[in-house]
């Protein structure tokens, strides 16, 4: 096992507040040549304990984390590291290992600021973080889906369009593609990727499509945990796990009984539910933290996965698009309506959507940013078909979620709970 000191914080995308950590997160040999330098991990006000790299992971025993914290902090204070006392901090409440760790620190030397990284898991503990006041963050970074609800709530910000003049950067056909247009107001785009589903090579090969001119990107049918694995007579579902968010894991089941991924009527959600039934029963389980890890020493064969969160695993791991359609999750920076830094947090955002910086995020976090003058950067680097889902035909099978009105919300959360059993803790 190999221990690093990293700043990053997915608790691992987490609260995540020890997320569980996105917390495999990247492979074994990234780690290694990822390893920092000793004392890195002294020059920022926050560091954190991983095992392999792997968008919402978990960290190691948070006992031994907590522990060397303790030591390492009571070392700074013998250096007399009350120095940066005076200093203002920014506090960013996101997904784990979704920034550059270099990114932040060059804006701390810039800004002459501490930047403090708390995680969360899925958008409802983000949430209920911000309900129950346990986090004063200045930004977070919530899917597209929630600004509504948390803007309807009282917890964000209206930006100040004067202090983000490299907003001009993101890319208006993609807001006007997906109707995204109408966040401008309080959120910045981020990150946009495809959810699918990931597997390793026990998977056969005639359960994977190629197609036409994008036939480098696997194509792959959400029935595929129906199909009997022939090693072990039993459904692919037994040695499978879909994402433990709301939205997405009903989505994937929307979308396998044969209605849209937002689709919100009772008749759909009760055939999505059956769909989710027979999945769970044949063995399925709820897993949005350290699915990396199963697939990476294959306790899984399949993964229902975030893209960034796969690709660095293993040859031996595969992401492919749902034959029948997709979720595309797009993130947002926003700031809330509670920070005390937000002329701070204004040129955080407008720093990360500065190209050179947003292309170096990119690299790093394995997401896709829909700015089109960072990806021009990168894209004869990023060899991954996958992430160049935004010109490719597939990408109109993808569905970016709507938000929901509180009788919907009402609806999503009993099927919801029906579940938790198969939750894996």
């Amino acid at each position: 096992m190999i221990f690093v000191f990293c700043k990053p914080g997915r608790s691992v995308r987490g609260p995540k507040i020890g997320q569980p950590a996105r917390s495999i997160e990247r492979s074994l040999p990234e780690i290694a040549s990822r390893a920092v330098r000793p004392f890195d991990c002294l020059s920022s006000t926050y560091f954190r304990l991983t095992t392999v790299r792997g968008r919402r992971r978990t960290g190691v025993t948070r006992s031994l984390a907590s522990t060397i914290c303790l030591l390492c902090l009571a070392f700074i204070s013998l250096l007399g590291s009350g120095c940066n006392s005076k200093r203002p901090t920014l506090t960013v409440l996101i997904w784990t290992d979704y920034i550059d760790p270099s990114l932040i620190t060059a804006f701390e030397q810039r800004e002459q600021c501490n930047v403090h990284i708390e995680n969360y898991t899925s958008n409802d503990e983000l949430k209920q973080i911000l309900r129950d006041g346990r986090i004063d963050a200045d930004i977070i970074v919530p899917s597209s889906f929630e600004l509504s609800g948390l803007r309807s709530e009282g917890f964000l910000l209206p930006l100040d369009a004067k202090l983000l003049p490299n907003r001009k950067y993101i890319d208006s056909g993609f807001l006007r593609q997906f109707n995204l247009e109408t966040y401008s107001e309080i959120g910045i785009p981020y990150f946009v990727a495809p959810t699918g589903l990931a597997f390793t090579s026990a998977l056969p090969n005639s359960e994977v499509m190629y197609d036409g001119k994008d036939h480098k990107v696997p194509r792959i049918s959400w029935h595929v945990f129906e199909k009997i694995d022939p090693l072990t007579g039993k459904a692919w579902a037994a040695r499978s796990t879909l994402l433990d968010e709301k939205r997405e894991a009903i989505g994937a089941a929307l979308i396998a009984s044969g209605a849209r991924a937002d689709a919100t009527d009772k008749a759909s959600l009760d055939k999505a539910e059956l769909v989710l039934r027979g999945w769970c029963e044949a063995g399925m389980k709820l897993n949005g933290t350290t699915y990396q890890y199963n697939l990476f020493t294959k306790r899984i064969s399949i993964a229902h996965a975030y893209l960034g969160d796969v690709l660095p695993l293993s040859p031996e791991v595969t992401f492919a698009i749902p034959e029948e359609g997709f979720i595309i999750t797009c993130d947002f920076l926003a700031i809330t309506a509670s920070s005390r830094q937000t002329k701070l947090a204004h040129r955080f955002i407008d720093y990360l959507c500065e190209p050179k910086n947003s292309a170096a995020n990119m690299k790093w976090a394995l997401y896709r940013a829909p700015n089109q003058e960072a990806f021009d950067l990168v894209k004869d680097e990023v060899k991954q078909p996958v992430l160049h889902f935004l010109e490719a035909d597939w990408a109109k099978k993808g569905t970016i979620l709507q938000p929901l009105t509180r009788e919907e919300q009402t609806r999503f959360d009993a099927l919801w709970s029906k579940f938790d059993k198969y939750k894996e803790k």
